[in-house]
């Protein structure tokens, strides 16, 4: 219901039945209004409509647009202003899975797969609160149908590209929930290269935990390729091969398969 006023009142009734306990209120408003969420705003958070769109456009290959990207990636950007002012997601109840999407019928299953663990990198990595649609995390493909079930296929898990998938959202979740530098507002952005598709981050808390996220938005498998200007030289662990690497002054080279991310920890 579009009622400031009304939003505004309930979001101070639930907080004040509440009362002691930790009460958060969504804003389903789409098109999203961060005004809806700022310091006087009348909801805690909102669903970010702009980073299913512009993350979906990207993986698709339809586009690599940068500037697109680092603004739903920091939703300060978009006039945000905490982590918990969005919700960021790739499929909701009111929109298609990731792989039903029309831009993804026509990219081959292997392709597709591909991007969509890219794309769950991103979910749990941007600045914000990550949402997760069920069965978007083993690649079920089904259309909404208004006023129609849309029940989990289970059986999919069956095939070998639904049930890697499930097992890499396992381990992008178990990277959410270690790491307390994804909870924060900080992310700079450490490297772009539009030629290649690769945009690169850096996400770190003031206690000390950090990540670097380096994604390959391309159809080429990047061999040797090289983030000159890493946070810091040292041992870091890449999280989604689970291999211990030794980073230089002068940076950092490695391969970046196609349509991929690493993380960096």
């Amino acid at each position: 219901m579009d009622n400031r006023d009304f939003l505004h009142w309930i979001t101070r009734e639930a907080k004040k039945t509440a009362d002691k306990k930790p009460f958060y209120n969504i804003a389903e408003h789409i098109p999203e209004l961060p005004e809806l969420v700022a310091a006087d705003g009348q909801m805690d958070g909102c669903w970010h409509e702009s980073f299913r769109i512009f993350a979906i456009e990207n993986l698709a290959g339809n586009t690599f647009d940068i500037e697109k990207l680092k603004q739903v990636l920091d939703a300060k950007q978009q006039g945000y202003q905490t982590t918990t002012n969005v919700i960021n997601y790739l499929a909701t109840h009111d929109r298609d899975h990731l792989l039903a999407e029309a831009s993804f019928r026509d990219i081959d299953q292997e392709a597709a797969f591909k991007r969509a663990k890219l794309g769950a990198v991103l979910l749990v990595t941007a600045v914000g609160i990550p949402m997760l649609w069920m069965g978007e995390e083993f690649g079920q493909s089904t259309r909404q149908t208004p006023n129609q079930s849309n029940k989990l296929q289970w059986s999919l898990l069956k095939n070998q590209p639904n049930h890697e998938l499930l097992e890499y959202y396992k381990q992008v979740i178990r990277l959410r929930q270690h790491l307390p530098a994804l909870y924060t507002e900080n992310i700079e952005f450490i490297h772009e290269n539009p030629e290649a598709k690769v945009l690169a981050y850096y996400r770190w808390s003031d206690e000390g935990t950090r990540a670097v996220v380096v994604a390959n938005f391309s159809d080429t498998y990047l061999s040797d390729y090289c983030i000159p200007k890493f946070p810091a030289a040292g041992t870091w662990h890449e999280w989604m091969y689970n291999k211990i690497v030794e980073v230089g002054e002068e940076g950092f080279k490695f391969d970046l398969p196609e349509w991929s991310a690493q993380v960096f920890v």
